[in-house]
């Protein structure tokens, strides 16, 4: 639900004149409450006016009105910590409470004009597509075909002031710098220094040096480049690297569940989520909460600390107690105060505190950077660690999944297992760790080429299996033949060895009635026919 530029700047300044219009209703409530405070302190009263003050103080430094926000934020921390101690507050306190309060009051006059909401700048950049910079055009154009293999377009470049020229015209999603040469690394890392200053946001860098000692890994860090890679490796562990930084089209977005103080504070928080592409829902309550996490299951849950209902702690304890939220990230939105009380508890319901008014650029780059590690956890445990394929157990699930639904409805469905040839005698003459990378190489390739509701799974050894739903047997053919010219063309294990390999194919498809373990067998039958057959191979089961 990623919205433009526009839509957010027309998002937000509703929300902002949403507020102005709610806080003379806000004030008057300032009002009514003060004296109430001032005489036998009833502390249900005082809460009351402290989350009043808190409310304004979010919402007031979120939309620009920087005095209004500092009255609401005395107030709210002359009332806690009042409510914190023992005894009921002295005169004295009670007045700084009430001065405070009118001071508060007093701020009504707003000028619409004073404070501006500022939408997060997006410039525009070519999906998949990376600019290599490499002083060595043999080298690139080497490089670029194996890049190419994987879905990415690459374009290369000799200069640095050629590469700043594409640039400004068009941004690429990763700028990647060979820089494998002799002093190629200094002149690298000043590339990328000229490449973002003053750039916002940032273009995400990769760098491949020669050397990978500390002083060129430190002056790398100070140039902000991303990732640094030690060359020549893999293309595959390349790839992989590019995927961490690329933000592609066919990523499903993060998806982020909030709650705030109020409505107009939560409202805003979401925008500036699904200005970067995040999915948002805002919770209505704290009481409707663990409905709103079954209809909506997030990747994070944003909290403000200070809730009508309950506090955002206790709120966060009582989601812990059901198993399917105990990991969930959650990201608290306090005041100064509330972040150091909390801290200072060592409470372990929360996994960090932002204090309010979060920058816009922060709070984006926290939500993102939790919710990318509850996804990679949640994923890593049903993966297999070499290829980052499913496991051959869950694999399993799916296709008696896939099986039942595509005998239930009719539908076309059919299973091929890849095999890679002359596998044992590639260990024996480059060495495991080459054999593992052409593994690696063919399940990234697999992932690049079929669809996101294909399922792809290791089988063991150097076997793979492929499910294809809404795909006859002679489609899968077609697909897996593409498939295996491509594969057949790619190099492994850097310029020193330049492996080349190839795989077997056998494919039988799903018929109404027949179980999952047959389908299986008759792909592993065809199979064995395919690898009698010569190296690249592909056979369908017998009829």
């Amino acid at each position: 639900m990623a919205g433009t530029v526009e839509d957010l700047q027309r998002r937000l300044a509703v929300l902002r004149d949403n507020f102005v219009q709610e806080l003379p209703q806000r004030l008057a409530r300032v009002v009514a409450l003060q004296p109430r405070v001032n005489g036998a302190w009833p502390t249900d009263i005082a809460a009351d006016l402290r989350l009043l003050a808190h409310s304004i103080k979010g919402s007031a430094g979120t939309f620009g009105f920087t005095e209004l926000s500092a009255r609401a934020a005395r107030l709210e921390r002359l009332i806690a910590q009042s409510l914190a101690q023992a005894d009921e507050p002295s005169a004295d306190q009670k007045r700084a409470i009430r001065e405070a309060a009118d001071t508060l009051a007093a701020a009504g006059a707003v000028d619409k004009a004073s404070a501006q909401v500022a939408a997060p700048r997006r410039p525009g950049r070519a999906t998949k597509t990376l600019y290599l910079l490499d002083e060595n055009p043999d080298r690139a154009a080497a490089l670029i075909a194996q890049l190419r293999q994987y879905g990415y377009h690459p374009e290369a470049f000799v200069s640095a002031e050629t590469l700043m020229i594409a640039v400004a015209e068009l941004e690429p999603v990763v700028v990647l710098i060979d820089a494998s040469g002799d002093g190629a690394p200094d002149r690298a890392i000043a590339a990328v220094t000229q490449l973002n200053a003053d750039r916002e946001p940032r273009i995400p860098t990769v760098l491949l040096a020669g050397r990978g000692d500390m002083s060129t890994r430190l002056a790398a860090v100070r140039a902000g480049i991303e990732i640094f890679l030690p060359w020549p490796a893999e293309v595959s562990e390349l790839v992989n690297r590019l995927d961490q930084l690329a933000t592609l089209d066919d990523q499903a977005p993060y998806r982020v569940l909030v709650l705030g103080a109020d409505s107009i504070d939560a409202n805003r928080t979401a925008a500036l989520l699904e200005a970067v592409g995040m999915r948002t829902r805002v919770a209505p309550s704290a009481m409707r909460i663990l409905e709103t996490l079954t209809d909506f299951p997030p990747d994070m849950l944003v909290l403000d600390a200070a809730l009508a209902d309950c506090t955002g702690m206790e709120l966060a304890a009582l989601i812990r107690q059901f198993p399917a939220w105990s990991g969930l990230p959650i990201l608290f939105l306090a005041s100064a105060a509330e972040v150091e009380r909390q801290l200072s508890s060592a409470s372990a319901d929360a996994d960090d505190f932002m204090v309010k008014p979060v920058p816009p650029k922060r709070l984006r780059a926290a939500v993102a950077a939790r919710a990318e590690k509850r996804r990679t956890f949640s994923i890593l445990v049903a993966q297999d660690p070499l290829t980052g394929l499913m496991t051959h157990r869950v694999f399993d699930r799916r296709i008696e999944a896939e099986v039942a639904r595509a005998s239930r409805m009719e539908r076309p469905l059919s299973l091929a297992i890849l095999d890679i040839d002359r596998f044992r005698a590639l260990n024996e003459r480059h060495g495991y760790p080459v054999g593992d990378g052409i593994l690696r190489s063919l399940a990234l390739l697999l992932r690049r080429r079929l669809r996101r509701s294909d399922l792809i799974g290791r089988f063991g050894g150097d076997r793979i299996a492929v499910l294809l739903p809404e795909t006859e047997a002679e489609m899968a053919e077609d697909l897996f033949d593409r498939i295996r010219l491509a594969f057949a063309s790619m190099t492994h294990g850097g310029s020193d060895v330049a492996a080349t390999a190839t795989f077997s194919t056998g494919i039988a498809a799903a018929r109404v009635g027949r179980p999952p373990a047959e389908l299986t067998r008759a792909a592993e039958l065809a199979l064995f026919e395919a690898k009698k057959a010569g190296e690249g191979a592909i056979r369908l089961e017998e009829d």
